[in-house]
């Protein structure tokens, strides 16, 4: 089990002078502890790129707590650019940003729209690529070019094959929500495998540096069972997937 050196408690603290209304305290401390195992799962390449450039670049994409996490709590370690729709500045205040771009991925497919940047350590893309339409291939391949040689991808998206789901679909229900009438707030489009996840970063030349597939919470009765017999990180059962994926050679 990954030690969590950065409460769910700890990241709720953060926003304490934020006065939020009950959706946006609500989806806080449900994600905290979420929050908790990106930092915990990012924090070994962070340091590393600070041990050699003494600040790291990041481009958060999709902003939102996980930025104003980062920036609480690495400081003027990390320089951080977002991208996305517009940003919600009572959560993400500009002074914790250097860049925002006002870029909607959907529009990837459509590559004379695409923007450029000065090029990143570190790309954050969690809970982004299963609220798109637009196909993987095309938006991995626009998000890679912001990346610097030997940089890094972490994508964090639900499991598409978690047991939770089989078992749904096992009683004849589909596992998956509608789409919604609000574009805004599109709910998934579409959610992925691991498999699928490595072949669409194998794709655009990003390779395979680290993966898991865990529970941010413990599972319990039979569902607790199966996890625990089959093991928490690569466990294909577990609710949620995440990659790292670098850009250089294939390491496996």
């Amino acid at each position: 089990m990954i030690e969590i050196k950065l409460s769910a408690e700890k990241i709720i603290s953060f926003f304490a002078d934020i006065e939020l209304t009950p959706i946006e305290k609500g989806y806080l401390e449900s994600h905290a502890i979420r929050y908790s195992h990106i930092i915990q799962t990012i924090d070994p390449l962070i340091k590393k790129i600070i041990e050699t450039k003494n600040k790291v670049n990041i481009l958060d994409i999709g902003p939102h707590y996980l930025t104003g996490i980062l920036k609480r709590f690495y400081g003027e370690k990390v320089e951080i650019n977002t991208l996305g729709w517009p940003i919600d500045k009572k959560i993400v205040p500009s002074e914790m940003i250097h860049t925002h771009f006002n870029f909607d991925l959907n529009c990837c497919q459509h590559k004379e729209k695409w923007i450029s940047s000065d090029k990143h350590d570190l790309v954050i893309m969690a809970e982004v690529i299963e609220h798109l339409h637009t196909a993987p291939s095309i938006v991995l391949d626009f998000v890679s070019t912001f990346i610097n040689p030997g940089g890094f991808l972490y994508l964090g998206t639900p499991n598409a094959v978690s047991l939770k789901k089989r078992m749904i679909m096992l009683m004849g229900q589909n596992p998956y929500e509608k789409i919604r009438e609000n574009c805004i707030n599109p709910g998934h489009f579409r959610e992925y495998t691991i498999q699928e996840i490595k072949e669409y970063c194998r794709e655009v030349n990003l390779s395979i540096y680290d993966y898991e597939i865990v529970n941010y919470t413990p599972a319990m009765g039979v569902k607790g069972k199966i996890v625990r017999f089959l093991g928490r990180k690569y466990n294909n059962f577990n609710e949620m997937l995440s990659i790292i994926a670098q850009k250089t050679n294939v390491l496996f």
